[in-house]
């Protein structure tokens, strides 16, 4: 966000169990509740007050869990690329939106991986998102972009 880099003072934050930040312990969850408290740690640690919080994808859930959370911290909220619920009608609405690549290669294995029990280990979730991953592009293709993800 170069543009934005110009004129403000950006945190990028990656989340827990992602990048360089540390996994949760055995047996504890991530949650998009647990995701707001360790922002709202990770706020406080710094001293804080209010804040722009702006979210992509995943972190737009995030963010608003933390706005939810904490209307005080947020001064504003920027989502982009990010849905605003998560409930049984969205994921219904996204099964039907991903049938637009049912003539794809991958989509038999992608979507059979999504509609999959939960895994159980990191190794298991770790294989169920990389054949999931294609149902979460508008215009994914293995061949061209597997080097790039």
């Amino acid at each position: 966000m170069p543009e934005l880099e110009k004129r403000l003072t950006l945190v990028y934050l990656e989340p827990i169990g992602s990048g360089a930040s540390s996994r949760l312990p055995s047996g504890e969850y991530y949650t998009m509740q647990r995701y707001s408290d360790e922002l709202e740690r990770f706020v406080a640690a710094l001293g804080l007050g209010r804040l722009c919080v702006i979210g992509h994808s995943h972190g737009g859930l995030v963010a608003q869990r933390f706005a939810i959370d904490h209307p005080d911290r947020v001064s504003a909220l920027v989502l982009y690329g990010a849905s605003s619920r998560g409930d049984q009608e969205f994921f219904a609405a996204f099964l039907k939106s991903i049938e637009r690549s049912a003539a794809k290669p991958w989509f038999a294995e992608a979507s059979a991986a999504l509609l999959k029990d939960d895994p159980k280990t990191d190794a298991e979730t770790t294989a169920s998102w990389m054949h999931q991953l294609p149902l979460y592009f508008d215009d994914y293709d293995r061949e061209a972009r597997a080097p790039a993800v």
